[in-house]
């Protein structure tokens, strides 16, 4: 009277997270790639603006905030964001 027993197999979870992950993943790249060229521009025109102020209209104050807010933006896209990307 006893039916045949099948043992029970547990679910595998690995493949619902990864690819929750590989979204996620793809979200972030799509994002910094739409980000990259914007943000690229707005440092150059920073860099160029602070130049022309600093040089030009000898408002050095002005001008070295600008270049160098410039220059930490294109560090940013450039060289940290890089480096995260790596990580995920």
């Amino acid at each position: 009277m006893l039916a045949s027993l099948t043992p029970a197999w547990a679910i595998d979870g690995s493949g619902i997270g990864n690819s929750i992950a590989a979204a996620i993943r793809g979200i972030i790249v799509t994002i910094i790639e739409i980000l990259s060229p914007i943000i690229t521009v707005i440092g150059i025109g920073m860099i160029a603006i602070g130049l022309i102020l600093g040089l030009g209209l000898r408002q050095e104050f002005l001008g070295a905030r600008l270049a160098i807010g410039g220059a930490l933006a294109l560090a940013t896209v450039y060289l940290i964001i890089p480096v995260l990307l790596g990580f995920i």
